[in-house]
């Protein structure tokens, strides 16, 4: 079965079942305009359509409509993000972007390993840390952000710990258990330690991500679930900067947050590293094949 000759209403159909329909405009399209129910048996057939209802997508949680409009059941995806566990190493210029969204789509059991301290130069771009956490540990301060703004029901694990090989990433492990997903944000030793970590963490059958940040360009994912020549490439050739800037942290830790939520939530994944140009403004996908 198929249509042909879409008319704009059509498509104006279409693009409004993209972003959700309630329950009465979605029953009342059908009763009047047999052509757009037409389109709807296609869409129902190869079970692209999500039907939502009214009570299910309440108004005061915006992620559940992004999660129904990716064609997942928003109740379910919901509930695999809340009973996530997530481990955070390093809560520098990525990673805690990446813990402000994380804390936000819903995830409540978060392990952040960092071993330094808040300081003035942090501000520019990390941005749960403020004036008065000067002097104080990183993860210290990120509970406190946790607490302040998500509640007591939110439970951060704080490490003040340094990983400079695979045994104490190892151990961190053995304490704390199972990740669903741990997120790389450490950088040094430069070109070691991302490899060092990814080797630990998939021996042990944890998905994990790493992006980097440089001052014209930077690069994110994919979410790994086994070792890659394309990953081990990457960490040869990352430089240390001495420079970081607040925008390009975080658009490159959004990213990395997305793949992060949308993996746990289970959206397929591109299995993928997108390269980003800050001073092009563009976005190139990468596969094992070479660039897209």
């Amino acid at each position: 079965m198929s249509v042909q000759n879409v008319s704009e209403r059509d498509m104006e159909f279409i693009n409004q079942l993209k972003i959700g329909l309630d329950t009465q405009e979605y029953e009342s399209y059908l009763q009047s305009h047999k052509r757009i129910a037409s389109i709807v048996k296609i869409f129902e057939d190869r079970q692209l359509l999500y039907i939502r209802r009214n009570e299910v997508l309440s108004q005061d949680d915006r992620t559940l409509g992004y999660w129904a409009a990716k064609g997942l059941d928003p109740q379910e995806a919901s509930e695999k993000i809340s009973n996530s566990k997530v481990l955070i190493l390093g809560m520098g210029g990525t990673g805690s972007v990446i813990f402000q969204h994380v804390l936000a789509a819903g995830i409540k059991n978060i392990t952040i390993v960092d071993d330094d301290c808040v300081e003035q130069s942090n501000l520019n771009r990390q941005f749960i840390y403020k004036n008065s956490d000067i002097g104080k540990t990183k993860v210290n301060a990120a509970q406190c952000y946790a607490t302040t703004y998500f509640g007591a029901s939110t439970h951060v694990r704080g490490l003040q710990k340094s990983i400079t090989n695979k045994e104490d990433l190892d151990r961190i492990i053995e304490q704390e258990g199972k990740f669903d997903l741990a997120a790389i944000c450490i950088d040094r030793p430069t070109g070691v330690i991302s490899s060092i970590c990814e080797q630990a963490l998939i021996s042990q059958g944890i998905p994990c991500i790493f992006g980097g940040v440089g001052i014209r360009k930077g690069f994110f994912g994919p979410v790994r679930t086994e070792l890659s020549n394309t990953s081990r490439e990457i960490y040869e050739h990352q430089r240390g900067i001495s420079y970081s800037f607040g925008p390009t942290n975080t658009i490159v830790a959004a990213f990395m947050a997305q793949e992060i939520l949308e993996y746990l939530a289970g959206v397929p994944q591109s299995k993928a590293t997108f390269n980003l140009n800050f001073e092009r403004y563009s976005l190139v996908k990468k596969n094992n094949e070479g660039q897209e």
